[in-house]
């Protein structure tokens, strides 16, 4: 199952982007061409959405506490392909709502609230 952090998240959209060679272009007044030159690996912000299910509003909240103290943070996610990366939490966006009809939708009759995060992150690369 796909996770962040250790917690198992039953749906996972998105995986991180692989780092790429970054290249660096120099022109200096007065002299012509340009300098091009690689900077090594660089790896661009990436969004991963989430969604969790919870028993109520209070561990709903609580979930949302647990996600928001991993911003700023170095991170293990294992993707919906089972691919383990280290990344770097940069942000949190987060929408709690209720469940109205959780059956037939491969939801816990007994889950009301949904928890649905999309994370801003970043691969760590020389970690």
């Amino acid at each position: 199952m796909a996770s962040i952090d250790g917690v198992d998240y039953p749906i996972m959209r998105g995986s991180p982007a692989e780092p790429v060679e970054g290249m660096d272009n120099k022109t200096r007044l007065g002299v012509d061409g340009m300098e091009d030159r690689l900077i090594g690996l660089r790896s661009a912000d990436s969004t991963i959405e989430t969604i969790s299910t919870h028993a109520n509003g209070s561990a709903a909240q609580a979930a949302k506490e647990a996600q928001s103290r991993l911003v700023g943070t170095v991170a293990t996610l294992v993707d919906s392909f089972d691919v383990t990366h280290l990344v770097i939490i940069k942000g949190v966006e987060q929408h709690v709502r209720a469940i109205l009809n959780p059956v037939g939708t491969g939801v816990s009759a007994s889950d009301t609230t949904q928890l649905r995060t999309i994370w801003t992150l970043r691969k760590a690369v020389g970690l």
